[in-house]
């Protein structure tokens, strides 16, 4: 509670999910002339662009470069690798509101090719979002679990991303899954990134498909 009453001393709020976030932002904003800015730190180019946007708020435009070219050479090799394997792999996309837009883009850096993304409770804002990312993807609103299972059998993925509704159905047509919210570490920022990358590898490569 003590946390909440300063945060009308805050001099940026950053939103990272629309359809949570949206009103409260506007409201601190015409209330507090609190300014916000959309942000995603999922994937390298979402966080880079991220941070290069809080950075020129506050005028430190030089110490966002600093910190991206330094957390991203730590890890570049390794996302070279994973990056190498995954890509052209075929994912369906199914999940909530926001995620469409930001987590496709960040999948679609990891080298995987998105032929169809959905939502259950998306807005236009998402769908718009989502089809400037993915111009050439199907895009499905409020599917159900027969759909769920047409798309599967039409597309015949080598990826499933969704939630955990959609989890046990997959596995039952042979097709590796990956949960999202994520249950191992966090996605987020360039280490997060690579955490993504190598979970996709695992899940997609994993021995036990190749009895299927």
């Amino acid at each position: 509670l003590s946390q909440m009453e300063k945060s009308v001393n805050a001099r940026l709020n950053l939103l990272l999910c629309r359809s949570s976030g949206l009103l409260l932002a506007q409201f601190m904003k015409e209330r507090f002339s609190i300014p916000y800015m959309e942000v995603s730190f999922y994937g390298i180019e979402n966080t880079i662009t991220s941070l290069k946007k809080i950075a020129k708020f506050f005028g430190k435009e030089k110490a966002a470069e600093i910190v991206a070219d330094e957390e991203f050479s730590k890890i570049k090799h390794k996302i070279q690798f994973f990056k190498s394997k995954l890509q052209g792999k075929k994912a369906i996309v199914l999940l909530g509101a926001s995620r469409i837009g930001f987590m496709t883009n960040a999948f679609k850096e990891a080298g995987l090719e998105i032929l169809v993304c959905g939502s259950q409770f998306g807005c236009s804002n998402d769908y718009e979002m989502a089809r400037c990312i993915l111009p050439d993807s199907i895009l499905v609103d409020d599917f159900n679990c027969a759909e769920v299972e047409e798309i599967i059998l039409r597309f015949s993925p080598d990826l499933f991303i969704g939630g955990t509704r959609e989890w046990y159905l997959s596995h039952k047509f042979g097709v590796p899954f990956l949960v999202l919210p994520q249950e191992t570490k966090p996605y987020a920022c360039f280490e997060g990134f690579l955490h993504l990358l190598i979970d996709v590898y695992k899940e997609v490569f994993a021995p036990v498909w190749r009895l299927i």
